[in-house]
């Protein structure tokens, strides 16, 4: 198997105005691995997930090894320092997002527990075929940006429904509550 990558950086917004976002998409692709492929160790300032659709491999975080297979996806928070490697005779094929924004790090947390990097999913292709919709996007441009994000969003919301998130996120920050009927 050769090697297979399609990704996208977003240029769009500039890295402050990406910090300061609430949720916004920082890169995103499709790579098909060769055996025994690794990266890291690494620190990165955005979090990032990947959705392995084929293949074994492995990945270390705070001291942990984690087995990766298909329909699994692993998490790496932002400013955690990761190596991942693809199996020698089955490497990964995967996908993967990075984001940052202020409420990141609070989705972020809505999918980790007690430290577990590593999430089963239905079925990968799922996630596969949303980054490669965001991919065929034009990228010059507001609306293509904020499709990009609601894509995101969309991920994020079938990730935490895969962890039956069972508790309800409740907010008293409504516009609603602030406003009175006359």
């Amino acid at each position: 198997m050769s090697k297979f990558l399609l990704n996208y950086t977003d240029t769009y917004t500039d890295f402050y105005n990406k910090v300061i976002s609430d949720f916004i998409l920082y890169n995103c692709g499709v790579e098909y691995c060769n055996p025994g492929w690794s990266y890291g160790p690494k620190r990165r300032e955005y979090h990032f997930i990947h959705f392995v659709k084929e293949g074994k491999g492995t990945l270390t975080i705070e001291g942990h090894t984690f087995h990766i297979h298909k329909n699994q996806c692993f998490i790496v928070p932002a400013g955690e320092v990761s190596l991942y490697a693809t199996d020698k005779k089955d490497p990964w094929k995967y996908s993967w997002i990075g984001f940052l924004g202020i409420e990141s790090s609070h989705y972020v947390q809505q999918l980790i527990s007690n430290n577990n990097f590593v999430i089963d999913i239905k079925d990968a292709v799922l996630y596969e075929q949303q980054i490669r919709k965001i991919i065929s996007l034009k990228h010059d441009s507001l609306s293509s940006a904020l499709k990009m994000t609601g894509i995101t969003y969309e991920i994020f919301g079938s990730l935490i429904d895969e962890v039956n998130y069972s508790e309800e996120v409740k907010t008293t920050n409504s516009l609603a509550h602030g406003f009175k009927l006359l």
